[in-house]
């Protein structure tokens, strides 16, 4: 029932944003049961037989046209905390094409929030990268120093063949240590 509600909801805001984005946004904004279907979707995300990659999709070319619509990235925001639920569940049960899809659409809202003077969003700022930074003097072990081929392995992608074809930037270590440490505390603006 919600997977046929939620189609209805996608197509038809792709067939009006075509034309008339804020009408489209207005669409989805203004009806409280859109979003509770988005919310029952993405709750039954973490069934294996309901995993539905086009969900995360559409979510994530929503909050890429953030410079068109910020309501439009506010209404996604609003589903952070679900979506973080069920990226927690994915690692947790070990599904990778979920996990990867939800990494993905969370790494987007935070890169977009960052950019933002005022975000929605609230980014952790240990999601910076000076957590690498180490004074040689405390260091006890030579073996636990980052070295700079240690940093570069940071940066390798992760996700090769798993990677969700609608991400943009591949997601690397690097990219995990800053999604988790944000995660924790990026929160909605809706609560």
């Amino acid at each position: 029932m919600s997977a046929a509600e939620l189609s209805d909801i996608i197509q038809h805001f792709e067939t009006e944003s075509g034309s008339d984005l804020p009408t489209a946004v207005r669409y989805l904004t203004s009806d409280v049961a859109i979003a509770r279907t988005i919310r029952t979707c993405l709750s039954l995300q973490i069934q294996p037989a309901e995993f539905d990659p086009s969900l995360f999709q559409w979510l994530y070319s929503c909050v890429q046209q953030k410079k068109k619509s910020g309501d439009l990235y506010n209404f996604v925001v609003q589903f952070s905390l679900d979506i973080i639920l069920v990226y927690f569940y994915a690692v947790y049960e070990n599904q990778p094409e979920l996990k990867a899809s939800s990494e993905a659409l969370l790494m987007v809202i935070i890169a977009e929030a960052e950019k933002d003077p005022s975000p929605p969003v609230q980014i952790h700022p240990m999601s910076k990268q000076s957590v690498y930074h180490a004074s040689p003097q405390s260091v006890v072990s030579q073996q636990a120093v980052l070295t700079e081929a240690m940093l570069q392995r940071h940066n390798e992608t992760e996700y090769s063949a798993l990677r969700p074809s609608f991400a943009g930037k591949p997601i690397t270590v690097n990219n995990r240590l800053s999604l988790l440490s944000s995660v924790v505390a990026v929160r909605s603006v809706t609560d």
